[in-house]
């Protein structure tokens, strides 16, 4: 069929190694997963028949890494070959996973199954989901981590591609550190105790969170509804940009008092701390400055979230 495209013109002999290629590939990934003998055996069949067209499908090189099929050949044999555990977080309505990425770190690392630059995709790509599934990586390892990959293949646009992508700090803080929109910074701590004599309402939101978004309206209800009230609503974006924030606040129309962006959600002890695994996450400090429920009803719930309230606003 293709040998027939490129004579009559249609097709060129690149574009069919390309088509081969990827196909052998396709097949070469399928089979590495496929548990059945019979339809292992037909699978085998066809990766033999495109080898005798060109042996050279078969080779595992740098060029081939222009191929999607191709990586993602090689992007499943850490998990077929090290079988990692799956990390697992579950809360009321929520849950994460991953795998572990710092124990396949470490097996690429130390195996002779791939190529360097196979390697290189590899780490570059779990020290990425490091950062993104940060939840189920200490902050430590999250550095120590894009630390060897730094030391590991002397990249240093990838470092500092992923440095800038996660704003990341060399330095592990203990308090989290607040801006707002004008840029003036503060703790959470200096912020609470700036609030003693009110119950604090705290709303950890992002732009990029679409049931975060979703709560907003509740939220405005809410905040109308406890105005007279000796009750702080205080909204802090995990956000890593400013730019993204202040686009949604104006967007929704969500700014004003009260807003803040942490700037070291990724360095910040006080975060693992606070639990902050999923959002939206809202938590509630009494008028001694006390976080009383880390793990609050949201906006939407509002009855439930009143009657939590109200307990803590009776108290002296």
């Amino acid at each position: 069929m293709l040998t027939e495209l490129v004579t009559q013109g249609k097709l060129s002999n690149v574009q069919k190694n390309a088509i081969l290629n990827d196909s052998y590939w396709s097949l070469r990934s399928v089979l590495q997963k496929e548990k059945t003998p019979l339809e292992g055996n037909k699978l085998q069949d066809l990766i033999g028949e495109i080898e005798s067209i060109d042996p050279s499908f078969s080779k595992r090189n740098d060029e081939q890494l222009k191929s999607i099929s191709y990586q993602k050949f090689f992007r499943s044999i850490p998990v077929i070959e090290f079988k990692p555990r799956t990390l697992k977080i579950e809360n009321e309505g929520s849950a994460s996973s991953s795998p572990d990425l710092i124990s396949l770190y470490d097996s690429v690392r130390a195996s002779n199954l791939f190529t360097d630059s196979e390697k290189l995709v590899l780490q570059h790509e779990y020290v990425d989901q490091m950062f993104t599934n940060s939840a189920h990586f200490d902050i430590e390892d999250r550095l120590i981590y894009l630390t060897r990959f730094k030391n590991d293949f002397q990249d240093t646009a990838l470092f500092n591609q992923l440095v800038e992508k996660y704003d990341v700090k060399f330095e592990i803080d203990e308090a989290l550190q607040l801006e707002d929109a004008n840029g003036n910074s503060l703790t959470l701590s200096e912020l609470v105790t700036s609030k003693k004599g009110s119950v604090i309402y705290l709303d950890f939101w992002a732009s990029w969170c679409g049931p975060c978004i979703r709560e907003i309206p509740s939220s405005k209800s809410l905040k109308a509804n406890v105005q007279d009230q000796k009750i702080v609503m205080i909204y802090l974006s995990t956000d890593r940009r400013e730019k993204p924030w202040k686009q949604a606040m104006t967007k929704h129309d969500f700014g004003g008092k009260n807003h803040y962006r942490i700037t070291n959600a990724d360095n910040s002890l006080a975060m693992n701390q606070l639990e902050v695994i999923f959002i939206p996450r809202y938590m509630i400090f009494d008028k001694n400055g006390q976080l009383v429920n880390n793990d609050a009803p949201r906006p939407s719930e509002q009855d439930r979230l009143m009657s939590e309230l109200s307990k803590y606003l009776e108290e002296e």
